[in-house]
């Protein structure tokens, strides 16, 4: 299987692809993992008595189910290490948002989309309005010209869009399917 980008974060609008693509490896056993939750979900579904429900009690065989707060992982003292160092300070790139005007289309999906209003459409073209961003960058993926950056010199960096969710919504189908045909067996 091809490796697959998994959904980005606010590193690939500041830092060059170069530096930051191993962030965006998706897990190659995600397929796996979704199938052992299908067949995990049709063994507690095929367990129910008729008209049962799942509030009924799981059959002695299931696995136990994880409940609380998860431990922290390994990588967690480094993760609050880069939060401090890094990113409690990326919030002021709300009001660095550019617009390209040699892609600008018009098309004012980000006025649209955006859930704050921080984008406006006026007589010259677009406007953003840092203070009302809370700075989802729902704009810089979303926008089909990528004509909205942070940077410019980022502009060509990899970004999500309906295609990455479409392709592992697809992976993820098949394996349930797979995983379902084959119990029936």
């Amino acid at each position: 299987m091809a490796r697959r980008r998994s959904p980005g974060s606010d590193v690939t609008c500041v830092v060059p692809d170069w530096a930051c693509g191993w962030l965006y490896r998706f897990e190659p056993r995600f397929p796996g993992k979704i199938a052992d939750i299908a067949q995990r979900i049709a063994a507690l579904a095929e367990s129910l008595p008729a008209g049962g429900s799942c509030a009924d009690s799981p059959p002695a065989d299931s696995p136990p189910v994880e409940t609380g707060i998860p431990s922290p992982k390994w990588y967690t003292p480094i993760a609050w290490l880069l939060q401090v160092l890094f990113l409690d300070g990326f919030i002021r790139w709300k009001d660095r948002m550019k617009v390209l005007e040699e892609r600008f289309s018009g098309c004012d999906l980000c006025v649209r989309e955006c859930h704050r209003g921080a984008w406006r459409r006026t007589g010259t073209g677009l406007e953003h309005w840092g203070e009302t961003c809370d700075l989802c960058l729902r704009c810089v993926y979303h926008c089909p010209k990528r004509a909205i950056v942070l940077k410019k010199g980022l502009k060509d960096n990899r970004r999500l869009d309906g295609t990455l969710y479409r392709a592992l919504s697809r992976e993820a189908e098949k394996a349930c399917e797979n995983t379902i045909d084959a119990r029936k067996k």
